[in-house]
């Protein structure tokens, strides 16, 4: 009886008679709550699962000038560049939201600055669309023939499918 006085309180023990009361005193948890703490256990756990193998695209957007038929000139930052790699793991190029497959090619093997880029474009209101990083690297694409783009002298918005990552790695950049 000493270890049960020390685990209740003492006005709940003056209450109980009997030692047989005890089964009587303790509440047990409501069947709504197991299954309330059960469907919690199983997001946490899916979420889990999924966040851990499931695979989401890594993708760099960026905006880009159509010049010539199939042809779009784009200036990527030196950080998106880093994160691509190998010009060979492009997967993906949508050009205002047209999937195509295309082919990068880089007019300059270094990084221009603003103003070496300025001085080509000649015009601050292209610059200011398509410039979005101090140093930036030139890059034509080529597009599939079989989706025209012919909208010459327009801003695109661009997205480069670069393969594909777990989600959870997204929380550990």
């Amino acid at each position: 009886m000493s270890v049960i006085k020390n685990f209740y309180r003492k006005e709940s023990l003056e209450n109980l008679n009997s030692t047989e009361q005890f089964n009587n005193y303790i509440h047990q948890a409501k069947l709504r709550w197991w299954v309330f703490a059960l469907i919690l256990v199983i997001i946490v756990l899916s979420t889990a699962v999924w966040a851990t193998f499931a695979k989401v695209p890594k993708v760099i957007t960026c905006r880009g000038l159509i010049q010539e038929k199939n042809t779009i000139t784009c200036y990527l930052p030196t950080e998106d560049i880093a994160s691509i790699g190998n010009i060979n793991d492009v997967k993906e190029i949508k050009v205002n939201m047209l999937s195509t497959d295309g082919v990068l090619t880089f007019e300059e093997n270094i990084p221009l600055s603003y103003g070496e880029i300025s001085e080509s474009l000649k015009s601050d209101w292209l610059l200011n669309n398509l410039v979005t990083a101090p140093f930036s690297y030139h890059v034509k694409i080529k597009t599939n023939p079989k989706v025209e783009i012919n909208d010459i002298g327009t801003i695109c918005n661009i997205a480069i499918a670069i393969g594909t990552q777990a989600p959870i790695h997204l929380l550990t950049r």
